[in-house]
């Protein structure tokens, strides 16, 4: 639907969202390690009476396990059952580069018949 509403480019405003995502994966683990110093402050006297050996250094890696586990499951079954679901979202609507692809792909096999 072009021609609704007049967009702006602002190369730099793209750049500093761009940039902001692609850094926060590394300020999660920052947040992470900061929760968890919170959490094993909070939880440490009631740790003690069942596991008095769970030590900061050992929190933190059971910590890390769980989460590369978690990771692990996301990559092996999220992952692809989301971009399934998009790739039916894509196709399922009324699309204008899917209706694109399909005139390329049209004029493609012509192509190759010799028409």
């Amino acid at each position: 639907m072009p021609g609704m509403i007049k967009q702006r480019n602002i190369p730099w405003l793209g750049a500093l969202i761009e940039s902001l995502y692609s850094a926060m994966p590394m300020l999660s683990i920052i947040n992470f390690l900061s929760i968890m110093t919170v959490l094993y402050a909070t939880i440490k006297e009631y740790l003690f009476t069942w596991v008095p050996w769970l030590t900061f250094g050992w929190f933190i890696s059971i910590m890390t396990v769980f989460t590369l586990v978690l990771m692990l499951l996301v990559y092996k079954f999220l992952i692809p059952s989301l971009w399934v679901f998009r790739g039916k979202q894509l196709y399922g609507f009324d699309s204008e580069l899917v209706d694109e692809i399909k005139k390329l792909t049209k004029e493609v096999e012509e192509l190759r018949k010799g028409g």
